[in-house]
């Protein structure tokens, strides 16, 4: 990820709030964590391994989304509509590999 942005709801001022991490995409990003320092003040504590890579995942994932899809659709017939479509096992199996890739775990 090239950076993230830390959205406020106004320029810097005593009553500027928070609002939201995203990344380039504008995509929300698990950032930090929330640290008491104590005497009232509260830090958003952001270290490299706490950015959530959901960006990129999503990113390396596109081209063999869009294949898969291609793939799925030219099994269309003619003059069919989507209710003429079938998954073959092989669509399964691709998807749940996907999606377990973009989840960082397995599915079974």
């Amino acid at each position: 990820m090239e950076y993230i942005d830390v959205l406020f709801d106004g320029p810097p001022s005593p009553d500027t709030r928070l609002v939201e991490v995203e990344g380039p995409s504008k995509a929300s990003v698990k950032a930090g964590e929330w640290v008491d320092r104590g005497e009232g003040f509260w830090a958003l504590r952001i270290r490299p391994s706490d950015i959530s890579r959901i960006d990129d995942k999503l990113l390396t994932a596109a081209p063999a989304l869009l294949e898969m899809c291609k793939r799925i659709a030219s099994r269309l017939p003619d003059r069919g509509s989507a209710r003429d479509l079938r998954l073959e096992e092989q669509d399964l199996q691709d998807l749940k590999a996907l999606l377990a890739s973009l989840s960082g775990g397995s599915q079974a």
